[in-house]
């Protein structure tokens, strides 16, 4: 497993074998969905993608957003709405969230954010 920020190899570690699903909600920003360790710092633009994708795709997705229904892509949230709860996927696929702890200045989300999705049982990650 790898995974970037901002573009960047941030972390990997080998997997072997399956990887395990579950029914609980997938949350960004959060430890685990029941766990009260937040993330400090904002999450903005993420996609969920249905295969492993390589750096210069992710570094190309940070300029040119991914047209909706693209095949692989399961979710792409780019935390653009500037008001309200609604964390709304921009994939084609309707995988809507909600924003919790969400705060917003002048339209722009300044907050410590954690956005929940729901409807991903049938994603395994």
């Amino acid at each position: 497993m790898k995974i970037y920020i901002n573009g960047k190899l941030a972390a990997s570690k080998p997997k072997n074998g399956e990887i395990n699903q579950t029914n609980n909600v997938l949350a960004i920003g959060q430890k685990v969905a029941e766990d009260n360790n937040w993330l400090i710092g904002n999450v903005d633009h993420v996609m969920l993608w249905d295969y492993a994708r390589t750096q210069s795709e992710i570094q190309n997705d940070m300029i040119n957003s991914p047209q909706p229904k693209t095949k692989g892509l399961l979710g792409l949230w780019e935390a653009n709405e500037g008001q309200g709860l609604d964390a709304l996927d921009s994939s084609g696929n309707n995988k809507n969230g909600k924003l919790y702890y969400v705060e917003y200045t002048n339209g722009v989300d300044v907050s410590n954010t954690k956005v929940v999705l729901t409807g991903f049982s049938d994603i395994v990650i």
